[in-house]
């Protein structure tokens, strides 16, 4: 009976989880000049979760999936968490261990509550704590449909974890890779490549060459599935202290880069008058090195500090890149949160600050894009490679039955001097019935900055949300 325990637990879920359906429309307000990129876009979203604990079996479920209703063919099926598990408590000298099978973003404590006889979850573990919050995608996968709504997506493959307070072991490993979602591209017969997506910049489509604008075309040598799906993983994580109180932790990884590269094979066809590009995909390796130092107090919050080395693999061996698609290089990073709500109609108020140090040999891969062909996504996963950003969320405030609270966020990078503001408002009509409105507007100084590329992106977002049950 104990081997369909876990089966059982998992169709049950989905039978018991919470459905979120909802639409959403997106107006911008600024002209853009991406061919075929729209100005408004409708979508229908679906999100499903549940979490569970029942006889030391525990299991979760989280899927994500977005259509546009529109003529933009943009589209998205995810499941950033699907997984199960088995805890031994109290073994030996107090250790707990535990194992999980399946795709998980991030560890929970699971507490037993003697008192109420009820299983509790602590505050959840990150293999990083600044690529949370920053959304870089540095350690898991993301979601970017929408480069400013990202989505986290857990490693895939098996975890093992010892714990006795006041320290805490886990060890990830797997064999399969699952890479960024990115927006839905369209590569037409002719060699030209097409999206109605304001988050994908397509490569350059036309050439001087003697005094003649001459088209560049492309054409993709489609990899073996297996090729990009079936790669090895490793990581560790260890924590030492009460993240509570005061704690540390490393966490050492090798893997994948979760983005996917390309680059391509161009030549010029004097009967065609054209520049063809055979496009090839690369998959990079890159180890990883977070090292994290956190301090809580109830009273007055939270302060994180983080320092992550990234280490991408060269790859020698490959005919159209012949250096390594990154750089080397270290992130130093800050977070802080303060519980204000005792004396300011406040939730809390963060502070995030980030600097990034790159070191480079000989030619980047940035600096060749002139001659080889890149995705957008690369280049741009850093929102900030040096600047800060403020959040802060109003308290819940009531209105008979209505609840409504205001969310607002400030970004700033100092070499461009570019800024990002987004302001939200959430208004629950009724238990199951939510309404959400946001404004985002963006401007930089700089011509060659992330602001830059998207200060054409300014926009109004209605969103209504029902939950199902």
């Amino acid at each position: 009976m104990k081997k369909i325990i876990p089966f059982l637990l998992l169709f049950h879920s989905f039978a018991i989880a919470n459905f979120d359906l909802s639409w959403s429309y997106d107006q911008y307000l600024t002209q853009t000049d991406l061919k075929n990129a729209l100005d408004q876009y409708a979508s229908l979203e679906l999100k499903i979760k549940h979490n569970s604990y029942s006889d030391n079996w525990f299991y979760g479920v989280e899927t994500l999936s977005a259509f546009s209703i529109d003529t933009s063919n943009q589209k998205y099926i995810a499941v950033p968490n699907l997984f199960f598990g088995y805890e031994l408590p109290s073994i030996g000298d107090n250790y707990t261990i535990n194992w999980i099978i399946g795709r998980y973003k991030k560890s929970l404590s699971i507490l037993y509550n003697e008192k109420t006889t009820s299983y509790l979850k602590a505050e959840p573990e990150f293999w990083s704590v600044m690529d949370e919050i920053w959304e870089m995608g540095l350690w898991q996968s993301q979601i970017n449909w929408d480069y400013f709504a990202t989505k986290q997506q857990g490693l895939a493959g098996a975890f093992l974890t010892v714990k006795k307070e006041p320290w805490m072991l886990t060890v990830f490993l797997s064999g399969l890779f699952l890479p960024d979602h990115g927006p839905a591209v369209d590569i037409k017969p002719n060699g030209t490549i097409q999206s109605s997506s304001r988050w994908f910049i397509p490569p350059q489509s036309n050439f001087i060459l003697f005094n003649q604008r001459i088209d560049t075309l492309y054409w993709i040598n489609t990899p073996y599935l297996k090729n990009i799906l079936l790669n090895e993983s490793i990581a560790t994580r260890f924590r030492f202290g009460d993240i509570h109180k005061q704690w540390m932790s490393i966490a050492y990884a090798k893997k994948p880069i979760n983005q996917i590269y390309f680059t391509a094979d161009s030549g010029f066809s004097i009967k065609e008058s054209t520049i063809n590009n055979m496009i090839y995909y690369h998959l990079f390796d890159h180890s990883l090195l977070s090292i994290e130092f956190g301090m809580k107090k109830e009273k007055w919050g939270v302060l994180v500090l983080s320092v992550t080395q990234e280490m991408p693999t060269p790859h020698t061996n490959i005919k159209h890149q012949i250096t390594p698609v990154l750089p080397d290089a270290l992130f130093f990073s800050s977070h802080t949160r303060w519980n204000v709500h005792h004396y300011l109609p406040l939730q809390y108020i963060d502070l995030n600050w980030i600097y990034t140090q790159h070191q480079s040999n000989g030619e980047t891969h940035t600096q060749k894009i002139s001659q080889q062909l890149s995705q957008s996504l690369p280049n741009n996963r850093f929102k900030l490679q040096q600047g800060f950003s403020i959040t802060t969320q109003s308290k819940i405030f009531k209105i008979g039955k209505q609840k409504f609270s205001v969310y607002l966020r400030y970004w700033h990078s100092f070499p461009e001097k570019g800024d990002w503001i987004q302001s939200a408002i959430h208004w629950q009509l009724t238990p199951r019935l939510k309404l959400t409105g946001i404004i985002d507007i963006l401007g930089a100084n700089t011509e060659e900055s992330f602001f830059k590329s998207y200060e054409q992106n300014d926009r109004v977002i209605l969103k209504v949300a029902y939950a199902i049950h």
